[in-house]
């Protein structure tokens, strides 16, 4: 290195321990043009761009330093760091995986992989790398806590929980092991327990949104909808662009039927010029999901004209896809062309596939699947794929006969049983509404872990539930070639539970769960029907039919189930239900489960 370069990043160095980045910014840019083609050079000045949260600028002087260097651990892991802090949790694990290929004692990128994997809940990876750092230096609070998250991602938590409180033993104000013991005590249905936790951290005023957001879910699940609603304005009031917040306290709004508030704060922020590219973009999917035109025209009017956002963009072709398809796609291949973003893709997919672009629709799915190999949406896409092509896999994938199977989880003689527990499961059903962007019409839905309630009657069903998952697990084949198959360990844990109420001609659209692996409705409350109407299939599940309106579309299987049935399937089947007449209500439990001690990633 020349010894005018090497004074130069010395100088710049002190600048930035001392002044900061933007002094040292200072000294290096007058000489860009000398030194442009330096991997040293190019390096720090991305860590100053860093800093300063030009996060864009950032990631191109890293990766070209790389470009004139591949074999550097240090710039791979800087470069994880700034994907990390923008929340692209898989493309920074990539980076930090690479950089310990080079170094694989590296501590640094070793916990940034382990964070990502908690992020990701890539279970088996985050216990790899949290045991390795704990095993680095055994009495390290920190990675400690890191193995504490790793048992949470995996279900494991009970597990989770004796950590974390060994934790805060030695460390008791650590508000990461806090806020994952409350996680976790929220997860094992100790509501109390969780919001005073949440609560604590809430007046320490030295915390993320994240520990707000929380505490308002917390909140709702206890049916304290006051609270919930108080908590998230005042986090909006707080953190004014956090849209995790204005997309809560909205949904809040709309299931409460409370429609002179609804949309607010979206407006508010607007008016006083907090409004960032994603929150726009939630203004906007918000204003589409209620119909509400006027919401609309305001929520499209509020966004610069000469914007390049893409998810605006995705925004903006949701909102024009009924109307102007063709200009739907322009959208979103234009917001693909400045950042791969997985749902705009998998929206774009949708969309060649309704125009028959197949090929097209091929190509973006083996990006999809390359970018998040476990989304489960990707993988109904792919199938959707092959069985437009006559592709044999279509089959192989779904395998619709020996996937989908029906349990019992009472028995004949349990009248009393299920009665408690629709009584109990209905109880929860407080609100107005049906949730915005959900799938049913024609009903309401409680969100949160409805399986954790400590109502004993649900308490029993997830026992049963248990016993019929280790059932159902062990009845699958083996097949390390297959999307679903070879994530099987043998046992799962809840990783969404919810509870539906449809009323008469209520039904769900046809879907998929992206984020599951087995998936399940766990039927409370069945109506009675007629033989007509069964013959009709009313009130029934239906699977294989996408939500894409293909006239290629066919029902490969029905299950006509009745109250005290279990019905079990992969998450990437797409399923939905028929409406039924008369006038009872049909009560479900649906909930998603995914492979416990690791998925074979």
């Amino acid at each position: 290195m020349p010894k005018e370069l090497t004074a130069l990043l010395q100088q710049a160095v002190a600048k930035l321990h001392s002044l900061g980045p933007q002094h040292a910014l200072g000294v290096l840019t007058p000489f860009e043009q000398s030194f442009s083609n330096n991997a040293d050079y190019l390096h720090l000045w991305a860590v100053c761009e860093s800093e300063l949260r030009n996060f864009e600028g950032a990631e191109s002087r890293y990766l070209a330093s790389l470009a004139l260097n591949s074999k550097q651990p240090e710039v791979l892991k800087n470069l994880a760091n700034c994907f990390y802090s923008q929340g692209k949790h898989q493309l920074a694990l990539e980076r930090y995986i690479a950089a310990l290929d080079l170094v694989p004692s590296f501590i640094e990128a070793m916990k940034g992989a382990a964070l990502c994997c908690v992020a990701l809940g890539r279970a088996s990876l985050a216990l790899k790398y949290a045991k390795m750092l704990v095993n680095s230096s055994p009495g390290n609070h920190v990675f400690q806590c890191l193995l504490a998250d790793a048992h949470r991602v995996n279900g494991n938590y009970q597990d989770s929980v004796a950590h974390y409180r060994s934790i805060l033993a030695g460390h008791p104000g650590y508000t990461r092991a806090i806020y994952g013991l409350a996680i976790s005590s929220r997860k094992l249905g100790r509501l109390d327990e969780a919001r005073d936790l949440l609560a604590g951290l809430v007046l320490q005023k030295k915390i993320g949104p994240e520990v707000y957001q929380t505490l308002a879910a917390v909140n709702l699940e206890l049916g304290d909808l006051a609270s919930a609603k108080s908590i998230l304005v005042q986090l909006i009031e707080l953190k004014p662009s956090y849209v995790p917040a204005h997309q809560s306290l909205n949904e809040l709004l709309w299931q409460l039927g409370d429609l002179t508030e609804f949309c607010q704060s979206f407006k508010w922020a607007v008016a006083n010029r907090h409004a960032t590219s994603d929150l726009l973009a939630s203004y906007i999917d918000i204003a589409r999901l209620s119909g509400d035109q006027n919401l609309i025209s305001d929520a499209m009017n509020s966004v610069p004209k000469n914007h390049t956002s893409p998810l605006i963009y995705g925004a903006e072709s949701r909102v024009v896809e009924n109307s102007n398809r063709l200009d739907a796609i322009y959208r979103l291949e234009k917001a693909l062309s400045i950042e791969f973003h997985l749902q705009l893709a998998q929206e774009l997919i949708q969309l060649y596939l309704k125009e028959y672009r197949i090929k097209e629709a091929s190509n973006l799915v083996a990006r999809c699947l390359k970018e998040s190999p476990l989304n489960q949406l990707s993988w109904a896409l792919q199938g959707l794929v092959w069985r437009l092509n006559g592709d044999e896999r279509y089959q192989w994938l779904n395998n619709y006969s020996n996937f989908i199977k029906k349990f019992k989880f009472v028995s004949a003689d349990e009248e009393e049983v299920l009665l408690k527990l629709r009584n109990d499961i209905n109880a929860m059903h407080g609100l107005e509404r049906r949730p915005l962007g959900q799938t049913l019409k024609g009903g309401t839905q409680v969100s949160g872990g409805v399986l954790n309630s400590s109502y004993e009657s649900v308490q029993l069903l997830r026992t049963r539930l248990d016993e019929i998952l280790m059932e159902y697990c062990a009845s699958l084949p083996s097949d390390d070639s297959h999307p679903f198959l070879k994530r099987n360990t043998g046992s799962c844990f809840y990783s969404g539970s919810w509870s539906v109420r449809l009323k008469p001609n209520g039904f769900h659209v046809n879907h998929v769960h992206p984020e599951g692996w087995l998936s399940s409705s766990v039927y409370i409350g069945m109506p009675v029907l007629t033989p007509e109407q069964i013959e009709r299939h009313e009130g029934a599940i239906k699977f294989g039919e996408s939500s894409l309106g293909l006239k290629e579309d066919v029902v490969e299987k029905m299950v006509q189930p009745k109250s005290g049935d279990v019905v079990l399937f992969p998450s990437f089947i797409w399923h939905g239900t028929v409406p039924y007449g008369g006038e009872d209500v049909r009560i479900t439990c649906p909930f998603d489960a995914l492979p416990r001690d690791g998925s074979h990633e």
